[in-house]
């Protein structure tokens, strides 16, 4: 009887417990087309939390998009990213140096990074703008427009 009372008070025990909860980033990047019909990025809608899983994030990030788009409709799909399977860490969304397409016309490129450290996220978020934008080059440089941990 001691033994049972002992294993269902530890059970007890077990229940109260709450488990680590998630965290993440997502961003949800309005893209439209510049003066040459170029690709262009016109804003970002991000989310983060601490205790918020990515996968929801990112739908409240598509949702805020949906919401409240620049200049009204928009045929483009936003493009989105998010911490996926990383539960805590740092972010940075960084905004591409490069303000000129090949033609000439105005161009703006938005990235977001993550990682178990500053560096880390950093060094995703550019290579994420080189995945976004062909002509990236280091000498363009960047700016971080946003940063933070989740």
């Amino acid at each position: 009887m001691k033994t049972l009372l002992i294993a269902i008070a530890g059970l007890g025990a077990l229940a109260l417990t709450t488990p680590a909860q998630a965290g993440g980033v997502a961003v949800c990047i309005e893209v439209g087309s510049n003066a040459t019909g170029g690709g262009d990025d016109k804003q970002y809608f991000i989310r983060r939390s601490p205790s918020i899983n990515s996968r929801t994030l990112e739908r409240q990030a598509r949702e805020d998009f949906d919401n409240r788009r620049y200049g009204g409709s928009n045929n483009w799909a936003p493009h989105c990213d998010r911490s996926r399977s990383m539960e805590h860490g740092q972010y940075v969304l960084i905004l591409g140096g490069r303000r000129l397409d090949y033609a000439g016309a105005p161009y703006t490129r938005w990235a977001l990074g993550y990682g178990a450290n500053r560096t880390a996220a950093k060094r995703e978020a550019v290579r994420q703008l080189r995945l976004r934008d062909g002509g990236y080059q280091d000498r363009h440089g960047y700016s971080v427009v946003e940063s933070g941990s989740f």
